[in-house]
C-alpha cells in the first residue's frame, strides 16, 4: 500500500512542479508588462504603454495585469515550498525574465522616443529651410520686380544705357543667390539684350515660348501683371533651375519683361 501510495505521489509532485514553474514564468511575465505600462505612464513613453503596437494598455489594466502577474507568481513559489520544502530551483528565473523583458519593452520606448524627436527636429529643419527659401525668393522677385518698374519709367532711346547701369548695380546681389543672367525679353517672347554677355552670347534671340515651363510663367506673369517665378526648367544648359519674370509696362502698355535666370545648384 505505501509502495502504491508513492507511486501516485511522485507523478503528482512533478505534476506540481511543472505547474509552479509555468505559474511562475507566466506571472513574471504578465507581472512584467503591467509594470512597464504603467512606467510607460509616469516616464511619457507611450509606445512603452502600448508596446510597440497601435493599441494601448490603460493604467488601470497595467495594475490589473501587475497585480494578477504577482499573484500567480506568489502561487507559485508557494505551492514550490509545500511541495520541495525550500526555495524552488527556479527562484532566479522571475528576476532574469523580468529584467529581460523590461529592458526590451524600455529599449523599444526609448528609440520610438528617438524616432521622434528625429522627426520633429527633421521637421522642423525643413521648415526653416523652407522660411529661408521663401524669404530669399521674395528678395529675389522684389529686387527682379523693381527692374522692371525702372526700365519701364525711361525713354525707349536710353533703354540699353539704363539696363546696363541697373543690371550692373543689382547683378552682385542677384548671383549671390545663382543668378546667372538678367534679359530683357520683347512682346514676342525673345531674348534682345542680356547681361552679362559674355557666357551668354547663344542666349540672344532665343524663344521663351517655345519652352512649356516658361511660356507658362510668362503667361501668368501677363495675365496677373505680376512678378512669375517659374517651375523647373534648363538654364541655357548649364543645369537645372527656374526664371523670375517680371513684366514691364511702358506708358500703360505692355513692353516686354525683364528674366533673371537662376541655377539650383547655386541657390541653394
Amino acid at each position: 500500500g505505501e509502495i502504491q501510495a508513492e507511486a501516485v505521489t511522485l507523478p503528482l509532485s512533478g505534476n506540481a512542479r511543472a505547474l509552479a514553474s509555468i505559474g511562475s514564468v507566466a506571472g513574471s511575465l504578465i507581472g512584467t508588462v503591467g509594470f512597464s505600462a504603467l512606467l510607460g505612464y509616469a516616464t511619457g513613453l507611450p509606445a512603452v504603454y502600448s508596446l510597440g503596437s497601435d493599441i494601448a494598455i490603460s493604467p488601470v489594466t497595467g495594475f490589473a495585469l501587475l497585480v494578477l502577474g504577482s499573484a500567480l507568481l506568489l502561487l507559485a513559489w508557494r505551492d514550490a515550498l509545500r511541495i520541495e520544502g525550500r526555495s524552488p530551483r527556479w527562484a532566479p528565473m522571475p528576476a532574469v525574465i523580468a529584467c529581460f523583458s523590461l529592458t526590451l519593452i524600455l529599449w523599444i520606448g526609448l528609440s520610438a522616443r528617438e524616432q521622434t524627436y528625429n522627426g520633429i527636429k527633421t521637421q522642423t529643419s525643413m521648415e526653416g529651410l523652407a522660411t529661408t527659401i521663401n524669404y530669399e525668393l521674395g528678395r529675389q522677385r522684389s529686387l527682379v520686380e523693381r527692374l522692371a518698374e525702372n526700365w519701364g519709367s525711361g525713354q525707349e532711346s536710353e533703354a540699353n544705357a539704363l539696363r546696363e547701369t541697373d543690371a550692373h548695380l543689382q547683378m552682385d546681389e542677384l548671383h549671390q543667390l545663382g543668378c546667372v543672367s538678367l534679359a530683357w525679353i520683347t512682346p514676342d517672347l525673345r531674348t534682345r539684350w542680356i547681361y552679362p554677355q559674355k557666357d551668354n552670347e547663344g542666349a540672344l534671340n532665343f524663344d521663351h515660348g517655345s519652352d512649356t515651363v516658361r511660356r507658362r510663367a510668362l503667361d501668368d506673369a501677363r495675365a496677373g501683371e505680376t512678378t512669375v517665378v517659374s517651375g523647373t526648367t534648363d538654364i541655357a544648359g548649364r543645369g537645372k533651375g527656374f526664371v523670375i519674370y517680371s513684366p514691364v509696362t511702358r506708358n500703360g502698355q505692355p513692353a516686354g519683361y525683364v528674366a533673371a535666370e537662376f541655377l539650383y545648384r547655386q541657390f541653394f
